[in-house]
């Protein structure tokens, strides 16, 4: 059981993860698939993780499975979790949440191996901030916040090695490629 919706999901190998909005608390279904693709709810799962806002879908899982981020209350922080690869059960990084500078990023988080990209929709700004991943999943701010230079972000995505990111500008049907 997924809760209300899914209202989102991500994937890495054979780990399935779903945002779920119930009230009070939103949750995360936490899944790992066996070999004849049925999936097998991991211990613990749904996974309360807080009073997270409306745009709850824009979970990420980074490319290997070990870490997964999630938007929290009025995002501009993100919650890291450590995904036991075994089970799929997930717990908090001791460096959880992390600060996020920007106004409305909701628009989903890019994650590779590497970095982790957080994009504004905010009528204005429309700024980045990046982060670097560290091995254990925390994640360490590059610099300041930056100007995308785009109109309406709209959906993200980074190459998995974190080299190159690109930011969809349904502003002016463009796509803004990123080193």
């Amino acid at each position: 059981p997924a809760g209300n919706g899914p209202d989102g999901l991500t994937a890495a190998r054979d780990l399935v993860f779903a945002a779920n909005e119930i009230d009070p608390v939103e949750t995360v279904s936490a899944y790992r698939a066996g070999t004849d693709g049925a999936l097998v709810a991991a211990p613990g799962s749904p996974f309360a993780v807080g009073d997270v806002p409306s745009f709850f879908y824009n979970l990420q899982l980074d490319p290997s499975g070990s870490t997964l981020y999630v938007p929290l209350d009025d995002a501009t922080r993100l919650l890291a979790f450590r995904v036991d690869k075994r089970n799929a059960s997930i717990t908090p990084l001791p460096s959880s949440p992390v600060n996020v500078n920007l106004s409305e990023p909701n628009i989903g988080s890019a994650v590779s191996a590497r970095l982790v990209i957080v994009p504004s929709d905010n009528a204005g700004t429309n700024d980045v901030q990046v982060f670097r991943r560290k091995k254990n999943g925390a994640l360490e701010p590059l610099g300041e916040v930056q100007s995308s230079g785009l109109s309406a972000p709209s959906s993200s995505a980074v190459d998995r090695a974190g080299r190159r990111f690109v930011l969809a500008d349904e502003g002016t049907d463009s796509v803004g490629s990123y080193l």
